[in-house]
């Protein structure tokens, strides 16, 4: 970070130029996980197929004064990192796998669709940085047959540390990806807990002993726990969302008291309420 900084200030007055900036990885520890709530942990195995991360993400950024930085991050590797310590939050064993096969139970496949990076200098001393990753999660069979896709944007605040401390900033970085991949995976994981297509999965894996199909409700989970995970899922919007919160305190609708129930899909309640 420091090479970025000063590369920066002897380049103020110059014509458009790049100037590279890269992270070597961190391992980040799961203490660093950011609060997840997960609206439902499944009593069944899901498998990580990871991501490549031989080859470090490259992002070109303009800081709108002419000078382009070329930033080189972990970021599959931190996303990977993220997967392994979010899913035990979620499922209630998991392992890592190269190829679906028999035994691997759901497979969960995570690709990185795009990112971007909020970066903030303040005086000539504090840098901050916020990153913005947006996640297609696949969720397979067996087989390799996709049975739900999940897209979600990733949300984290900006932190921010000193310019010249290389090995903080580069700590920040590796920290920031982390906690935004693990915000991203954990929205795609809420959404396909609450949804048809998992029902449908749980009725053909245990056909063997067949089981009343869970609902969408587990016991323990409070309504603002389940309002929130369908919110995050984007299975309803924040005008939706307020709106609910608001029938909390009176006379609840009998779709929103359906749905609180655990009657009613996620997606389903946003498409009708």
């Amino acid at each position: 970070m420091v090479k970025l900084v000063l590369l920066i200030l002897i380049s103020l007055t110059a014509a458009a130029c790049t100037v590279k900036y890269e992270v070597p990885y961190q391992d980040i520890p799961v203490s660093e996980l950011p609060a997840v709530y997960p609206a439902q942990k499944l009593g069944i195995k899901a498998s990580l197929l990871p991501m490549d991360a031989k080859v470090p993400s490259q992002k070109v950024l303009n800081n709108g004064s002419g000078i382009e930085q070329l930033i080189i991050t972990p970021m599959t590797q931190q996303i990977n990192k993220a997967a392994k310590d979010t899913m035990p939050l979620f499922f209630a064993e998991t392992a890592e796998v190269q190829t679906p096969s028999a035994d691997r139970g759901l497979i969960i496949s995570p690709e990185l669709q795009d990112y971007d990076f909020n970066t903030t200098v303040r005086g000539f001393s504090t840098c901050g940085v916020a990153p913005k990753i947006n996640l297609r999660i696949h969720f397979m069979d067996n087989s390799g047959r996709e049975i739900y896709r999940s897209d979600t944007v990733s949300s984290v605040p900006v932190i921010e540390g000193n310019c010249m401390d290389s090995s903080g900033m580069s700590e920040i970085w590796n920290r920031q990806i982390y906690k935004a991949a693990a915000d991203a995976l954990a929205k795609g994981f809420n959404g396909m807990t609450g949804s048809y297509a998992l029902n449908s999965y749980l009725s053909g894996a245990q056909s063997a002993a067949p089981q009343a199909a869970p609902k969408f409700a587990p016991e323990g989970v409070t309504d603002k726990d389940r309002l929130r995970a369908a919110f995050e899922s984007g299975a309803i919007d924040a005008a939706q969302l307020r709106r609910a919160i608001d029938e909390l305190g009176g006379e609840r609708s009998k779709l929103l008291d359906s749905f609180l129930n655990g009657n009613i899909d996620p997606t389903k309640f946003g498409e009708l309420y």
